[in-house]
This record gives C-alpha cells, sequence and structure tokens, in this order.
C-alpha cells in the first residue's frame, strides 16, 4: 500500500512538490547545458579556420581584398593577411600576428602591434560570420566566409 506523506501547511502530498522541483531542476540545468554549448559553437565556429573578408558596409570589395582574412586560434592569438589593389596589381601587404579576447561571446578585442580594435559579432556560423566595428566615430560591418576570394 502507498502511503502518502502530507504536508502540514497545505495538506497537499509532498510528492507533487517533489516531482515540481525536480522537473523545474532538470529544466534550469538543460537551459545552463545550452548556454554554455552556444559559448562553446560560437569559440568552435571563431577558431575554425580562415575567415575571408567577403564585404564591407563602407566600400566595396575586390577579388584582391578578398584574398585578405583573420585566423583566430584556440589560445588567444590571431594572425591576419591583407591584400589591396595597388597602381593594378593585387598586392600582399603581409601577414600580422596579435591577440584576441571573446567576451560575453559577442564581442572581440584585437590587439595588434600598431592597432587596437574592438568588435561585436553580429552573427556566425560554421561558414559565414559578421561583425560590427567602431573606429574614428564611425561604425562598419564586415561579412567573412570561408572561400578565400
Amino acid at each position: 500500500m502507498k502511503m502518502n506523506h502530507f504536508s502540514p501547511v497545505t495538506k497537499k502530498p509532498v510528492t507533487s512538490f517533489f516531482n515540481t522541483f525536480f522537473f523545474a531542476s532538470i529544466l534550469i540545468l538543460a537551459s545552463c547545458k545550452k548556454d554554455k554549448d552556444k559559448a562553446t559553437d560560437i569559440r568552435d565556429h571563431l577558431t575554425s579556420g580562415n575567415w575571408y573578408l567577403q564585404s564591407t558596409s563602407y566600400s566595396t570589395t575586390s577579388a584582391c581584398s578578398r584574398r585578405s582574412y583573420f585566423r583566430f586560434n584556440a589560445d588567444g592569438t590571431i594572425l591576419s593577411q591583407s591584400f589591396e589593389m595597388s597602381e593594378g596589381i593585387c598586392t600582399d601587404y603581409g601577414q600580422s600576428e596579435g591577440t584576441y579576447t571573446l567576451t560575453d561571446n559577442k564581442y572581440l578585442t584585437i590587439n595588434g602591434a600598431s592597432m587596437s580594435w574592438a568588435v561585436e559579432i553580429i552573427s556566425i556560423s560554421h561558414d559565414a560570420m559578421a561583425f560590427e566595428a567602431s573606429s574614428g566615430g564611425e561604425t562598419q560591418r564586415l561579412f567573412f566566409d570561408k572561400t578565400e576570394g
């Protein structure tokens, strides 16, 4: 025979309280896992290889400049390669190294030898990324994907 223990206050079975508490705990733990998974996904996407510049909100990009890329490494370092048209020739301006910090899974601070750049990740997936950067009072959007050129 099943015995129910009753709450002295509500006169309802205590087991319903425990069931409610148990299911609420599972929901809370599941939502925390999703936040952790999202954070892991963002970092995994960010560090998944070269991110090639595709377009910007402030200028047109040429096939040459679309060879430019960022590579975010898991250890917090960043490598960038810059290409620009100069006198009709696609010129490689070389690689730059620096560091980056990801904050709140949304904000990047990129530090190089001669610059510091704060950007907000607008969107990121396994093959596309957009971020917004403010510099000199102007806001710019940059769009990247995994395809060179």
